[in-house]
């Protein structure tokens, strides 16, 4: 029987993950390292075996992350049940790409951020940091771990049966993992998706008083607007709205008859001067750049719209002059426009 067939009903309760030790059970020691030396097994973590072949998604990253750290993946907790009965769950950023919030470091071009190698799990006793072992063909993972005072409202169970942090929960565990505008960014997904409300992130807020991330986390909540439809134009707000109040998000442009001509990013209307985030995706290509032109120049000419255009890495990389070279233009607009009156 091939070695494949013999693991085959490992990891079948944590996706496609399982322990060393009960890989172990059904092969030899000199198997298990012939077919990890062959690729057909990865050990993305010491004592954590997968599946050759591909990158672990999001979800397997939260099974490893259980695993080396419990001896087994808990499938069942009840609504009355100490949640430390769970051992480990995923918890911070492994948390946070479960539940889809966009984390601007992981994997960022323009500053060099690689946060996707940090993962994070919450534990119910002491265990060092573990990391994966050197590769030179793959980057070092590494997995924090955290002793977390967590309430049964702080868990929820993910479809696959594992269980992790909470949106609201998962917000405020990043408050000491990334970066201030990373987190602004991360609520205003999340207000915007409808994951948590205002009145949950201030009571949670109050009700958190004396905790240490809790000043800091206020702090950006107090910045945080659910109408940013992307992290490029949360940090597009938060790099222009602080010298210029005016500035609005998500502002609409109606013809004479009440159609909708366009919707700015941001727009000062009482000078008609739009800010638009083209991010790295959606603006990028001669064809998407060639449509933009077009609704900047059908804006101005029968609108009198300026429109100015911040990319991703002015917004990450070059935030000094870009935030001068826009407010230039506004004050340039605005002297303009006081001429004209």
């Amino acid at each position: 029987m091939r070695d494949l067939e013999r693991c085959a009903h490992l990891g079948t309760a944590s996706l496609g993950v399982w322990r060393r030790r009960d890989a172990l059970r059904v092969l030899t020691r000199d198997e298990l390292a012939l077919d990890i030396g062959e690729g057909t097994i990865h050990c993305p973590l010491p004592g954590v075996c997968m599946d050759g072949g591909f990158q672990p998604s999001d979800e397997h990253w939260l099974a490893i992350a259980v695993l080396a750290s419990s001896a087994s993946v808990p499938t069942q907790l009840r609504a009355k049940d100490d949640v430390s009965a769970l051992v480990a769950l995923g918890c911070g950023r492994t948390a946070a790409r479960v539940h889809g919030i966009p984390l601007i470091d992981d994997h960022d071009p323009a500053t060099q951020a690689d946060d996707q190698y940090h993962h994070d799990v919450a534990v119910f006793r002491h265990l060092r940091d573990m990391r994966s072992t050197p590769h030179p063909d793959r980057p070092t993972q590494t997995l924090h771990r955290f002793q977390l005072r967590l309430d049964r409202s702080d868990v929820v169970q993910h479809e696959s049966g594992l269980f992790l942090t909470t949106h609201l929960r998962t917000l405020y565990d990043l408050t000491s993992l990334v970066s201030p505008e990373a987190l602004v960014c991360a609520i205003d997904w999340c207000l915007h998706h409808g994951k948590v409300t205002v009145e949950q992130l201030e009571a949670f807020i109050v009700g958190h008083k004396g905790w240490r991330s809790t000043r800091a986390f206020s702090r950006a909540v107090a910045l945080a607007d659910a109408r940013a439809e992307s992290p490029h134009e949360t940090l597009t707000r938060l790099l222009l709205k602080p010298l210029w109040p005016a500035l609005t998000p998500q502002v609409r442009l109606y013809d004479e008859r009440g159609r909708i001509v366009a919707r700015f990013d941001h727009a000062d209307e009482e000078i008609r001067l739009a800010v638009e985030s083209d991010g790295r995706i959606g603006h990028s290509g001669q064809a998407m750049k060639a449509k933009d032109d077009r609704r900047d120049r059908r804006t101005s000419l029968q609108h009198g719209y300026a429109t100015e255009r911040v990319t991703w890495f002015e917004v990450r990389r070059l935030q000094s002059a870009t935030r001068a070279r826009i407010l230039a233009v506004r004050d340039a607009r605005r002297a303009k426009l006081s001429r004209a009156a």
